[in-house]
């Protein structure tokens, strides 16, 4: 069974994604800020993570450079709130691999860590990377997921 570490700095929005997770997934840590989630990482070292990118401390973007420079085979999937495209681009250029927008349905959870939590990159991703390298092929298709 795959592991994984829930950030979030909201109790509830925790709670809520570990009773969506745990009949297929092992919760191994939860984290409510940044500096907690390297922390545990290091200790727990799940096979995926699930961030929040806004967080006291250290926010999501800082988390996935500092968690990807350490691991670079680290999965993480950004949560989001709504109306943060522009942070949910620039997270998916730096390596998140899949992302999911607050509040959260347990459909579209299941679709960006399913690929994930097998080592795939969600092809969302994989145009973000795209357009952040200069090449526009997705450009577009970014823009329809995000919606």
């Amino acid at each position: 069974m795959a592991t994984v570490m829930i950030v979030d700095e909201a109790t509830v929005m925790r709670r809520r994604l570990r009773d969506i997770l745990e009949p297929a997934y092992k919760v191994v840590a939860e984290a409510s800020n940044g500096i907690e989630a390297l922390e545990l990482y290091e200790k727990m070292k799940p096979d995926f993570v699930t961030l929040d990118i806004t967080m006291p401390q250290l926010n999501g973007l800082a988390v996935i450079q500092n968690l990807l420079a350490r691991d670079p085979q680290g999965r993480v999937i950004i949560v989001s709130a709504v109306g943060q495209r522009q942070v949910v681009y620039r997270a998916l250029a730096q390596g998140a691999r899949d992302f999911f927008v607050k509040p959260f349905e347990p459909e579209r959870v299941s679709r960006a860590i399913g690929p994930c939590s097998l080592g795939f990159l969600a092809p969302v991703a994989c145009c973000a990377r795209a357009c952040f390298a200069g090449i526009h092929l997705g450009r577009i298709r970014v823009r329809t997921y995000l919606r």
